[in-house]
């Protein structure tokens, strides 16, 4: 499939916002962007809306700080944001004040990786993991109701050749073998 350039049919932002979700496995695409939520949405509509939402806060605030208009639109200010809203629901149980942590979690992680650009660290996704440690950190110290408890592992490898497939939607926090297959063969499709 071509890529979709023409903002007449898919306006700017929503072209960051893909992108933004691509950027996910480091892939500047329309297309695998909206491949990849709808494999989050299969798996967990509240993670795909999530992932919706922190990628939206990401975007924004890019804009808002009129950060490097080619790097927003190759969607490298919401990946981080996206990793992030997906990650509150994993570790945090849908309260309201969760949905206000995403968004300010997806701000900060924004901030962050804009940080790490201007000082030229190739961090990747070090933006989302340090937002999300401190982010469970705090809530366990000061509002522990919110965790979702211990959660266990249910990794169990079908056979040798599921493994290398499991990890790639392990990157989004997603566990059934179809969605680990899905997001495999999507990262396969926007490398072609």
């Amino acid at each position: 499939m071509p890529e979709i350039k023409n903002y007449a049919l898919l306006p700017a932002f929503i072209q960051e916002i893909l992108k933004g979700l691509s950027q996910i496995m480091l892939q500047e695409n329309n297309w695998t962007g909206l491949l990849f939520i709808l494999g989050i949405m299969y798996g967990s509509p509240i993670m795909a809306l999530a992932a919706i939402i922190a990628t939206m806060a990401g975007t924004i605030t890019a804009h808002l700080f009129n950060y490097d208009r080619a790097n927003i639109q190759q969607g490298l200010f919401g990946f981080n944001a996206a990793l992030v809203g997906v990650a509150m629901l994993l570790f945090f149980k849908p309260f309201p004040i969760t949905w206000l942590l995403l968004i300010l979690a997806s701000v900060a992680s924004t901030l962050l990786h804009r940080f790490f650009i201007k000082k030229k660290i190739p961090a990747y996704t070090l933006s989302f993991v340090i937002v999300v440690w401190i982010l469970i950190f705090s809530v366990k110290a000061f509002i522990p109701h919110l965790l979702h408890g211990d959660s266990q592992s249910s990794f169990q490898p079908e056979n040798l050749f599921s493994f290398p497939i499991y990890g790639y939607a392990q990157v989004i926090f997603q566990d059934q073998f179809f969605i680990r297959s899905y997001i495999f063969y999507c990262s396969l499709y926007s490398l072609a």
